[in-house]
């Protein structure tokens, strides 16, 4: 059974009328549909009519005359037989009826395709540059880890106030001495602020050695690494990344050379 209120209420003629032939062929196929509706036409329709006026039935056409005996029945405008044939003669109908609708209302239809292929060119876009994004950054972690093995001195249950100790060169000398070491790069890591001149940065220092920045990945674009000399003499000397040094130097200002306080220390940028 089919229980339609009004369907074709917010339809135009066409639309409705195809609608209309689509609840026929139902019918004819043994359903029961009941339709609810103000409009004469569409109640035409119908094989009974029941008029009702403040929940009262004021007219009903009764019940339709059953066929004759010997009578053959109306085929109905689809395939009798049901199925395949009857499944298909449905699908038509539908068909039918949104061509109708996508005719008789063109610039709607066109806005909509517009919308939902604007909407699928920013999901496949959005994927894209994300899945691009995610590789760049694997890529690139592959560069800077691979081959590296990071050793961290300390006990991770110690007191948080106490320092870890820093490993001692015979240490670094016995890593430095086992097979496969190509390199070792000592590293301590703080937190400090530098200032130059009325410009002032909170900065992430690295202390290393000429090794360092290769086993990050990074290079030198201007001045020079460190040296073993540096590290001999323990120069307080510094290379400084690009935005540190936009951040400490004024547009046009040559970083080489210059002085920077980085903590209670002067350093020297050597590249």
């Amino acid at each position: 059974m089919i229980l339609a209120d009004e369907p074709t209420g917010a339809l135009d003629s066409r639309s409705g009328a195809a609608l209309l032939d689509l609840l026929a062929e139902v019918n004819a196929l043994g359903h029961t549909v009941i339709l609810v509706t103000h409009d004469p036409r569409v109640a035409a329709r119908a094989r009974r009519v029941v008029e009702l006026a403040d929940g009262r039935v004021v007219r009903d056409s009764g019940a339709p005359a059953a066929p004759q005996a010997g009578a053959r029945p109306a085929a109905p405008r689809c395939a009798a037989a049901a199925g395949r044939g009857a499944r298909m003669a449905l699908w038509l109908a539908a068909l039918r009826m949104a061509l109708a609708s996508l005719r008789g209302n063109r610039l709607r239809s066109g806005l909509s395709v517009l919308g939902i292929a604007v909407g699928i060119a920013a999901v496949v876009a959005i994927t894209a540059l994300g899945d691009a994004a995610r590789d760049k950054v694997a890529a690139g972690l592959r560069a800077v880890m691979s081959g590296k093995l990071l050793v961290l001195q300390g006990n991770p249950e110690r007191p948080a106030l106490v320092q870890n100790r820093a490993f001692s060169v015979a240490e670094l000398a016995a890593v430095r001495a086992m097979p496969g070491v190509r390199s070792v790069a000592p590293e301590l890591r703080a937190e400090l602020d530098a200032v130059r001149g009325a410009r002032s940065a909170h900065l992430t220092l690295i202390g290393g050695n000429a090794a360092t920045l290769a086993m990050q990945g990074l290079s030198v674009s201007q001045g020079r690494n460190l040296g073993a000399a540096d590290a001999a003499l323990r120069a307080q000397v510094v290379v400084l990344d690009r935005r540190s040094a936009q951040t400490l130097f004024r547009p046009g200002e040559q970083p080489l050379g210059a002085s920077v306080m980085i903590g209670p220390l002067p350093f020297t940028v050597i590249g």
